[in-house]
């Protein structure tokens, strides 16, 4: 494709329906217009030489004949340094251009109709706007690379996960995982991911041993809230572990803001018939994780416990007493392997300040609540 006559100069770059949020390059004719004139109506995009029919930017190391247009690099820039065919058909460089770059070794061809115009090769960020305009407009990552933009997964080398809007048929391949579902779906953010529900309800569907975790942390985000994400699960006809998500939810809109809380809440308390403890009390030395009355239980996870924060729980524990209340703390390890053990704990704590609990023995094979409660007394 040429490049426009001097007449056909006004330039925009805006965000497209087809092009589902990600920069793309539009000419708009102002027939009347004079190259002054026009010169001043894109200044947004830095490209008045471009207009007046000619203008280009040199990558570093690249010969006359490599020159791109300074419209393409805006958008590269923009996604990665990653560009498809048709933004390049947009932006006046034609395929076979962009094919001898390639040849060249200037250019790399990720997948067919998609280039990484960066010296140096495909980045994390690149490869995942590779999959997005592979997947075409409505696409969005999902899955475990939706998880990762949102924090509530660690980043990883896995390949991205983009998913196809309904009906959509499988669209071009290449190193990255490509997803169909009859679910509607947004996408949102920049790059285009799905929603923090839907990423959640996803994630929770591929890994439900995980489940735990992610929706513990899919709230502590504060972008959501446990109610939405149920919102979002009805919208899921065939969901197996429907019944294990909204217990959970239940659980994190009651206060169990953690794994290690969820946890407590499920093997100690729960499962032994402990007395329900109120959650997220705020006290003198901040909020208190469970609280039974004149008796508090502290859950530390290894975040916020170690070093500076050690102290702090001391201070905590200090100013708990001085008000009156005593403090009992248990980690990973004695919820998980010792929940017995802790339940045993808490009922002799509350016993010795005069407060009533009736545990019975978990549902787990050779629970020692009996045998713990018999040696603390």
């Amino acid at each position: 494709m040429s490049s426009p006559p001097p007449g056909d100069c006004r330039v925009t770059k805006r965000h497209a329906d087809v092009t589902f949020g990600h920069a793309m390059i539009a000419r708009e004719r102002d027939a009347g217009g004079t190259p002054s004139q026009n010169r001043r109506t894109c200044p947004q995009i830095s490209c008045t030489s471009f207009c007046l029919g000619g203008g280009v930017t040199r990558l570093i190391g690249m010969k006359p004949e490599g020159l791109v247009p300074q419209m393409l690099l805006d958008v590269a820039r923009s996604q990665g340094w990653i560009v498809s065919a048709e933004q390049c058909r947009m932006a006046g460089f034609s395929e076979r251009r962009a094919g001898t770059l390639c040849r060249q070794g200037r250019w790399t061809r990720v997948a067919h109709g998609i280039y990484c115009i960066r010296i140096g090769g495909v980045t994390t960020e690149g490869l995942r706007w590779a999959a997005l305009l592979a997947g075409g407009p409505g696409s969005a990552l999902a899955g475990r690379t939706a998880g990762e933009l949102w924090g509530i997964l660690k980043p990883s080398s896995s390949d991205p996960v983009v998913l196809l809007p309904p009906g959509v048929q499988r669209r071009g391949t290449g190193p990255w995982q490509t997803l169909r579902t009859s679910v509607p779906f947004r996408a949102v953010g920049d790059p285009p991911r799905t929603t923090l529900e839907r990423t959640a309800v996803d994630l929770c569907r591929e890994s439900p041993e995980a489940a735990l975790g992610l929706l513990a942390d899919a709230v502590n985000t504060r972008r959501t809230t446990p109610a939405r994400i149920v919102r979002e699960l009805e919208q899921h006809s065939r969901f197996p572990q429907r019944a294990s998500v909204k217990g959970i939810l239940g659980d994190v809109e009651h206060g169990a803001l953690s794994y290690l809380e969820l946890k407590y809440l499920r093997l100690v308390e729960r499962a032994h018939n402990l007395p329900r403890g109120q959650r997220q009390s705020r006290g003198r030395g901040g909020l208190r994780d469970v609280r039974y009355g004149r008796l508090v239980v502290e859950l530390d996870g290894r975040l916020g416990h170690t070093g500076a924060g050690a102290f702090r729980d001391m201070r905590r524990d200090n100013l708990h007493l001085m008000d009156g209340e005593l403090t009992l703390r248990f980690g990973l390890l004695d919820v998980e392997q010792r929940s017995c053990e802790a339940a045993g704990m808490v009922t002799a704590a509350l016993h010795m300040l005069g407060q009533s609990a009736s545990p019975t023995i978990c549902g787990r094979g050779g629970c020692g609540l009996q045998l713990e409660l018999r040696d603390i007394a």
